[in-house]
Order: structure tokens, then sequence, then C-alpha cells
């Protein structure tokens, strides 16, 4: 006796953006080949890299319904490098992930400031 499992498809795209000092938003693309109808989007943002602090910082998890393909993901540190990977889910299986990098700001977005100083008097600012 053999069981076979079929494993949901991977979305079929991902995209990062807007990113806020505690916040990102993600929009995904259903699978292209579906291989077992699914339940649900499991989520998934692990920090890669952070100057928020020196403890590794635990995954954050959201799992979606699979009418869902916008969402913001909340609850994110400040200056932090995030990998975030999107996964069907059916029966008990997570299927192949897709995923991308993103950096949340630190203390908001904000514009930034160069300075030219000469002889202690600023002669060009940029913004």
């Amino acid at each position: 006796m053999s069981l076979v499992c079929t494993v949901p498809g991977p979305p079929a795209s991902l995209e990062l953006y807007n990113a806020t000092d505690t916040s990102v938003q993600a929009v995904w693309t259903p699978p292209i080949a579906l291989n077992d109808i699914f339940s649900d989007y499991i989520v998934v943002a692990n920090a890669i890299n952070t100057s928020y602090t020196t403890n590794q910082l635990e995954p954050r998890q959201w799992v979606f319904p699979n009418s869902t393909l916008k969402a913001g993901l909340p609850d994110l540190h400040p200056g932090t490098q995030y990998n975030i990977s999107v996964a069907t889910y059916s029966q008990h299986v997570i299927g192949v992930n897709i995923s991308d990098t993103i950096w949340t700001e630190i203390g908001g977005k904000h514009e930034k400031s160069v300075y030219l100083y000469v002889s202690s008097k600023i002669i060009l600012s940029f913004l």
C-alpha cells in the first residue's frame, strides 16, 4: 500500500512594498498549477539582518484564507531586513513557498539630508 500526498503549488508571484518602521505590505498571485485545492496561505517573516537588537528575533507568522491576495504584515521591528515567504496550505501540508526580502524603516519614513561642510559653514544641502 502506498500513500500519495499532493502538495499545493507556490504562489506565482510576490511583491513587497510600502515598508514602514513596523509593517510591510505584501501582494501575491495564486499558484499557476493548482496541484490540489488549498485552504489558506501561510505568510512567514524571518529576520535575517537587524540594527534593532543583538538578540535573535523570532519569526512572525500569519494565516490568510485562500481568497486573500494582499495583506499588511504588522508588528515587525524597525531597521530589520526580513525574508518574507508565502506558501499555500492544504490538509496539513504546507506547499512550496515563494519569498523576497525587504527592510523596515528606522523611525518611519523621513527625508534624508546630505550636507557638505567647508570650514564649519554649510555650502550645499541636498534632500
